[in-house]
């Protein structure tokens, strides 16, 4: 797959556990959402599918934090 159909999400945990994310687009329409297991407190890598989404600007909520993704 090419860098467009995912996302690579880096993500710093206190604490071993699940971890939920929500990807909506700017309107607030949920478009994924799951749960990463994370092992051990530490920095983590995760992907996040972004194929079947138009272009555009989405929202990550990640736990409590967001950030904005764009797909081109």
């Amino acid at each position: 797959p090419t860098l467009n159909e995912r996302w690579q999400i880096s993500v710093g945990a206190t604490q071993a556990g699940e971890l939920p994310y929500v990807l909506s687009t700017v309107t607030g329409q949920v478009v994924r959402q799951g749960a990463w297991q994370v092992p051990s407190a530490g920095t983590w890598g995760y992907e996040l599918p972004a194929e079947g989404l138009p272009a555009g600007v989405y929202l990550l909520r990640v736990g409590q934090q967001a950030v904005r993704l764009v797909r081109l």
